[in-house]
């Protein structure tokens, strides 16, 4: 009988584990290699392994503050718990625009997949972005205990997909794709970095989930840092084998490595690769949509939206006002794409550069509020000096975040709320 209760948090951490690494793990992975490779050469594994490196003190801080403050805010009530509601609420105002623009963008990738294998225009992938995140909003609108069962379905096929193409392709690597090995210079590393960043961004959305781990002040440490192990391990071997074979100079990066796979295990690889592409994007997709419509939840429950998106539907509890809020945004940066024809290379960075400054902004919180001196305090200190790095090399990219954030100073309006400190080490 005593293995009973060791079995329960035995699965809870498994569950907790797939959780986090769903709400990570993207199909950018599969776009990005290429992408930074074009633009820093093969020295872009160099900016794979720093940003890699940099997720685990990130990791480490965003959950102990998810164990000592458990919030649906997440993030948002961190920050205000540092420099206040009016800062907090700032905050929300620099995700409300990154978010939207972030996660279609992953959408939009997985479909350019299956568009391709169908033979079908861009305007498909577009439409099936569209539906597929009408999709998830109405299965995240029955409560996420439903959406969790099929999450973890997913991610599970998601990670055995993974494994076998990189497996395929390992017998074309070649020395000589390696060199030169930084043709555009050390500074195309940093530059490298930003759109690599929005490859490991998700995180912070595991805090307003905390409630759904069986037991969060012993489960939420160890998932989240083997979740980081697994990504660092997986994205390292995409990176390593999209790079390593040269097959970022034969294509554009999004459609890189289906071309790679074509070439090791024909049409059935490519039918392979694209079930793959289309499961990362919705696992993404499905996630972050859930720990979005509770982060606007939570700041319309404090006052920094209007009460109407605060509202739970009465049969499974769940934000559908704010879940509908989010369907709209995410339209929004739909047609923008639509009209525009922007490059989505070129379009990540844009919202990975507000994830990097909100990031910098959480870990000058953390800074703030543990202990000085602790393990969690170097590990906050460590992440913050790391991600106003990362910061620079955004460029004049930073004007996004930062417009929003002075907007949010100025306009956003947010009651104090009572916000508990930290517990001492």
């Amino acid at each position: 009988m005593e293995r009973v209760p060791q079995l329960k948090r035995t699965i809870g951490r498994v569950q907790g584990t797939i959780l986090t690494i769903s709400a990570v793990v993207g199909i950018s992975v599969l776009a990005l290699p290429a992408v930074t490779a074009q633009e820093a050469g093969p020295a872009a594994l160099v900016s794979w392994a720093l940003v890699a490196m940099l997720s685990f003190p990130i990791v480490w801080t965003l959950s102990e503050f998810a164990i000592r403050n458990p919030t649906a805010g997440g993030v948002i009530d961190y920050v205000s718990s540092a420099f206040g509601i009016r800062c907090g609420t700032a905050l929300g105002w620099t995700f409300l625009g990154a978010i939207p623009i972030g996660i279609p963008i992953v959408a939009v990738i997985g479909t350019q997949y299956a568009a391709h294998l169908g033979g079908w225009s861009g305007q498909a992938a577009l439409w099936l972005a569209v539906g597929a995140t009408t999709f998830s909003t109405l299965l995240n609108g029955r409560g996420l205990a439903a959406a969790s069962r099929l999450q973890m379905a997913i991610v599970g096929v998601v990670v055995a997909l993974m494994i076998l193409t990189v497996i395929a392709a390992w017998p074309l690597l070649h020395h000589d794709s390696l060199t030169p090995f930084a043709p555009r210079g050390w500074e195309a590393v940093g530059e490298a970095m930003v759109p690599i960043f929005f490859s490991f961004v998700g995180w912070e959305m595991v805090a307003p989930l905390v409630e759904e781990f069986r037991d969060p002040r012993r489960d939420v440490r160890v998932s989240m840092v083997v979740a980081a192990v697994v990504v660092s391990i997986i994205y390292g071997a995409f990176a390593y084998v999209t790079i390593g074979t040269g097959a970022y100079q034969q294509s554009d990066g999004v459609m890189a490595f289906p071309l790679l796979i074509e070439r090791t295990m024909g049409k059935p690889g490519i039918a392979a690769i694209t079930t793959l592409a289309c499961l990362v994007a919705f696992a993404a997709l499905h996630i972050n949509i859930a720990g979005y419509s509770r982060m606007l939840y939570a700041q319309a429950r404090n006052g920094s939206l209007p009460k109407s998106v605060g509202k739970l539907s009465a049969r499974g509890k769940t934000p559908l006002n704010a879940l509908l809020l989010v369907q709209v945004l995410f339209g929004a940066t739909y047609l923008f794409i639509g009209i525009s024809g922007v490059e989505i290379g070129e379009l990540i960075k844009w919202p990975s550069t507000v994830f990097v400054f909100a990031y910098s902004l959480t870990m000058a919180a953390a800074v703030k509020r543990f202990p000085k001196g602790g393990g969690v305090w170097w590990a906050a200190l460590v992440s913050l000096l790391s991600c106003l790095v990362v910061f620079w090399f955004c460029r004049w990219r930073v004007v996004l975040p930062l417009t929003s954030f002075v907007l949010g100073l100025q306009f956003g309006r947010r009651p104090a709320a009572q916000l508990s400190r930290p517990a001492e080490n």
